[in-house]
């Protein structure tokens, strides 16, 4: 189960978002938030050649 998913989903995503610029990971390449929701979804990124 992804954290969209999850019951307490909107505070548990905000608090991930909020967190990255913490860590460095908001302008530099390859960092950054990729929110996928559903398999379909997963699987396009991964033939796209979006990885996480």
């Amino acid at each position: 189960m992804g954290l969209t998913q999850h019951r307490h989903s909107v505070p548990t995503i905000r608090d991930v978002v909020n967190f990255l610029p913490l860590r460095g990971n908001i302008g530099r390449p390859g960092a950054g938030l990729c929110p996928v929701r559903g398999h379909s979804n997963v699987q396009g990124d991964r033939t796209m050649g979006i990885h996480e």
